[in-house]
């Protein structure tokens, strides 16, 4: 990495890409390990050569001159790493991912994964507070500097991933259901409907993650190939209790500055009894609850769409109940099996 400054005197910070380090610790750290290095190695890569390149706070070497350019670390931000790189980007330096082999045992850059459904929340309330945060604060500002015009539109669709992150759990919950009660069902034309709709809200990613998969298989590397098709999904299924505190902190980083620096906690914590872990899941098991509660009327005479709508959202509901059980069952059976 060291190379790459002096190779080019203008390079502000290289950043290297991790590997999970605690992929066997619950089923969540599994399915993060797969979709992660993944994501690093051909979203990053790619956004390396067409996109805006980005400080993520670990696994990097900045230039001390280029730091102090811009004033230092940015302590100001919840996303400080990114403001950080942003700034200094728009001061005129440059920075540059690198791929080592995200899949190479012997790589030195590992990252801890949340292993429990908690501390994934934590974490990706604190992403979605620093990402709204920028926008409040710095996006219009950045998007008036003298960026290339590809920087600032990969910053801009960056930072709105997640305020619009909702509507792509929906997609990706939707779709499939809409297409097997057109499949059922003879009247095809309303799951038909709402089936092009989730399509096109999610398609992109399904084609990205299909490519990730076929790449791998045309490598003969079957496992990582096997592994993106099989969880995936189980990432999707835990996503959607993690939504609400996605919201809130969209929430948080458009109302008002944060004074406080979050920790993600990365250790098991078991839940000491059922009760422990209602309280702690209280809001996703809240949005199971009010997802459900449309199932009231498949007892009645109602339309065929609106029966579609209440069985998709019964779904929706099972499956933030399932996100929160996915790491307590699963650790019960491994305590089971020893």
């Amino acid at each position: 990495m060291i190379t790459e400054f002096i190779l080019n005197d203008k390079l502000a910070f290289v950043q290297a890409f991790p590997q999970i380090r605690n992929p066997d610790d619950t089923l969540i750290t599994k399915a993060e390990s797969h979709v992660t290095s993944s994501w690093w190695r051909f979203y990053c890569t790619m956004q390396g050569h067409y996109g805006m390149p980005s400080i993520y706070g670990h696994h990097v070497i900045v230039r001390l001159t280029a730091l102090q350019h811009v004033g230092g670390w940015d302590e100001t931000k919840v996303a400080e790493d990114w403001s950080t790189s942003t700034r200094m980007l728009v001061g005129g330096w440059q920075g540059k991912f690198i791929d080592y082999g995200t899949d190479d045992p012997n790589m030195v850059s590992g990252e801890m994964s949340p292993p429990t459904l908690e501390g994934q929340q934590k974490q990706k309330n604190k992403w979605a507070t620093g990402a709204t945060e920028l926008i409040r604060d710095s996006l219009a500002g950045w998007m008036r500097s003298p960026l290339p015009w590809h920087y600032r539109f990969g910053l801009l669709i960056r930072l709105t991933s997640f305020p619009t992150t909702s509507l792509r759990l929906v997609g990706q919950l939707l779709v499939l259901m809409w297409i097997v009660f057109a499949g059922l069902n003879g009247e095809n034309s309303p799951a038909l409907d709402y089936a092009l709709l989730s399509a096109a809200m999610l398609s992109a990613w399904l084609v990205y993650w299909a490519a990730v998969s076929i790449t791998y298989a045309r490598e003969g590397n079957a496992s990582k190939a096997l592994g993106i098709l099989i969880f995936v999904p189980v990432q999707m299924a835990y996503t959607l209790s993690i939504m609400p505190h996605i919201l809130h902190g969209v929430y948080k980083g458009m109302r008002y500055a944060i004074n406080t620096f979050v920790i993600t906690p990365k250790r098991i914590e078991y839940h000491s009894s059922i009760w422990r872990l209602v309280v702690n899941q209280r809001v996703a098991l809240a949005m199971a609850v009010l997802f459900a509660s449309p199932s009231l009327l498949l007892p009645f005479d109602v339309p065929g769409y609106v029966r579609y709508a209440a069985l998709s959202m019964l779904f929706s509901s099972l499956m933030t109940v399932l996100g929160v059980l996915l790491v307590p069952v699963t650790q019960w059976l491994r305590e089971l099996s020893r």
